[in-house]
């Protein structure tokens, strides 16, 4: 599992609280006891290894706090349903943008992914992604992948022994929607490997992860070769509010 993880004041200006608990059993249950009926949910990922800290602006508001290379949150935190700019900035200024995401809508309801990346030539990049759980298995298991690692261009992910998703580069859900949808597995407990593609040259791996049935999990692989701070290393994190 990743290390780094944000957990402290995400949103902080936006004044969102974070709530604790598995999507997949809201979504079983058909209901959810929190008052969600006029928010949006959105999640942050620094997947960015060659940037430095970061610091997120909705519109002209500063807010988060200073995201390390290497950070995600684990939560989906809550904003006002409306139209939005997204700048991150390095950590400490108001004029060094790191990258944009253009003014775009944020609904009612709706899960939103929003992330600062490297790509393969070490170009900086961000993008929204656009969570769709309306689709999700309630039998299987539910998982999609991304390529966050700038080191390492062209990857397969193997579950067990089994290839899964092969020659996947780096963000190259940047442009492709596709990518960003869950695929079905059967529940249990996999080992989850990434390999240089075509090879069995391990990249990273988790030796265990239970997969429930009925949750949405982002299988992803982040970091970068020679960084004892942001290591190479494969994350399974499993989609909650």
């Amino acid at each position: 599992m990743g290390k780094n993880k944000l957990t402290s004041n995400l949103f902080r200006v936006l004044g969102v609280v974070l709530v604790a608990g598995s999507l997949a059993s809201c979504m079983k249950t058909g209901a959810n006891n929190q008052n969600n009926t006029n928010v949006s949910f959105v999640t942050l990922m620094h997947m960015a290894p060659f940037a430095p800290s970061a610091e997120v602006y909705f519109n002209n508001s500063k807010s988060t706090s200073a995201i390390a290379a290497g950070t995600f949150s684990t939560t989906y935190g809550r904003i006002t349903p409306g139209s939005y700019k997204v700048t991150f900035m390095t950590a400490g200024s108001t004029t060094d943008t790191l990258s944009k995401i253009l003014s775009d809508s944020y609904d009612s309801l709706r899960f939103y992914t929003l992330v600062l990346f490297n790509r393969a030539d070490s170009s900086l990049g961000s993008m929204k992604i656009n969570d769709d759980f309306s689709s999700l298995s309630l039998s299987s298991a539910n998982y999609r992948f991304f390529n966050f690692c700038p080191d390492a261009p062209a990857v397969d992910l193997v579950l067990n022994t089994t290839v899964v998703q092969a020659s996947r580069h780096t963000v190259d859900n940047e442009y492709g929607g596709y990518y960003n949808t869950f695929s079905t597995l059967t529940p249990g407990g996999y080992s989850v490997t990434v390999k240089k593609a075509g090879t069995d040259s391990v990249i990273a791996s988790v030796s265990s992860v239970n997969l429930q049935a009925g949750a949405a999990y982002t299988i992803f692989l982040s970091g970068k070769k020679n960084s004892p701070a942001n290591p190479i290393s494969v994350n399974v994190l499993q989609a909650a509010y």
